[in-house]
This record gives structure tokens, C-alpha cells and sequence, in this order.
């Protein structure tokens, strides 16, 4: 099960090297050799692996719920995200962010309300789209986190933590200071 963190988190953790480029730009990194070190297939795998080993009720052979596993992993990761003040590791973790929440709504919910509370609040940079010169090749990396928001609303967690939760989220959705 170590051995399973260890690989879940380098993978989820590892860079997307085209954030911040055009198309263009992505496509000359391309050529010249230029790729993620883990496939999208495979992270988008881990992650929901992560979201199915986190509804299971399960021990792993240590005797410790594989729920608590799952929500270490998600935890280091989200962790290491909201460290980064340039906010890529969030927009690298876009595409996933949905299991992610899926997998550890507490921990996810977590995260999300540390950055908020931030001053730099990395978070905002999710929504900021990068134009390309086709107006059809547009990367949007909000879309996975809200989503994620999405997720956690049909999270079974109570009702009014959902309405406080969104309530808090609010400014980072609508671009408000």
C-alpha cells in the first residue's frame, strides 16, 4: 500500500509542461521531444482508482481503512498544490480534479477553503483562460475544478456545510477580491 502512495502521488504530482503555451508553442515542445513523464491515461487512471478506493469500506493489510490511504494521498498532493504560488500544479491537476473530489470530499473541501483563505489564492488562476490564435483552442483549467465543486455538492456531507461551502466559494468563481 506504501508503494501505491509513493506512485499515486508522483503521477498526480508530475508537471504538465505546456502550461502557459500557445499552441504553437506546444506544438514546436512537441516536436522537439518535449512531454508529460506520465501519460494523461494513466493519471486520469490513478485518479480514479483513487475515487473507487475511496467508497470502499475495506482495511488494507495493516489494518487501516483504505479511506484513510486514499485521503492521505489526496491530502499530500492538494497540499503541494496550494504550496505552489504559481498555481500550476492546480491547473496541471485539472483534468482530475473531479475524482479527487470524488474520492476525498473533506479533504478536497479542505484544500480548496486553505487556498481561499490565502492572500494569493493560486486558485484564481484556473480562470484564467489562455487564448490561442484558433478562437476553438482555448484551455480553460476552471472547468475541472468546478466540476470538483460540483462533486462535493453531491458529496454526503450535510446540507448546510454544502451551503456554507459554496457560499465561500463564491468570490474565487465570480473573479470577486
Amino acid at each position: 500500500m506504501a508503494k501505491w502512495e509513493e506512485i499515486a502521488t508522483e503521477v498526480l504530482l508530475s508537471p504538465d509542461p505546456f502550461i502557459g503555451m500557445d499552441s504553437l508553442s506546444t506544438l514546436k515542445a512537441t516536436e522537439a521531444g518535449i512531454k508529460r513523464e506520465y501519460s494523461e491515461t494513466l493519471t486520469k487512471s490513478i485518479a480514479k482508482s483513487l475515487a473507487l478506493a475511496g467508497a470502499s469500506d475495506e482495511l488494507v493489510a495493516e489494518g487501516t481503512p483504505v479511506k484513510n490511504v486514499v485521503d492521505r494521498i489526496v491530502r499530500r498532493v492538494l497540499t503541494e498544490a496550494n504550496k505552489d504560488d504559481s498555481g500550476k500544479i492546480w491547473q496541471s491537476l485539472s483534468y482530475v480534479l473531479p475524482e479527487l473530489a470524488e474520492a476525498s470530499p473533506e479533504v478536497f473541501q479542505d484544500a480548496v477553503e486553505e487556498n481561499l483563505a490565502n492572500p494569493h489564492q493560486t486558485l484564481r488562476y484556473m480562470f484564467q483562460d489562455q487564448m490561442t490564435e484558433s478562437p476553438l483552442n482555448i484551455s480553460s483549467p476552471h472547468s475541472g475544478l468546478l466540476w470538483s465543486l460540483e462533486t462535493l455538492c453531491w458529496s454526503p456531507c450535510s446540507s448546510e456545510a454544502r451551503s456554507i461551502y459554496c457560499h465561500r466559494s463564491q468570490p474565487l468563481i465570480l473573479g470577486e477580491d
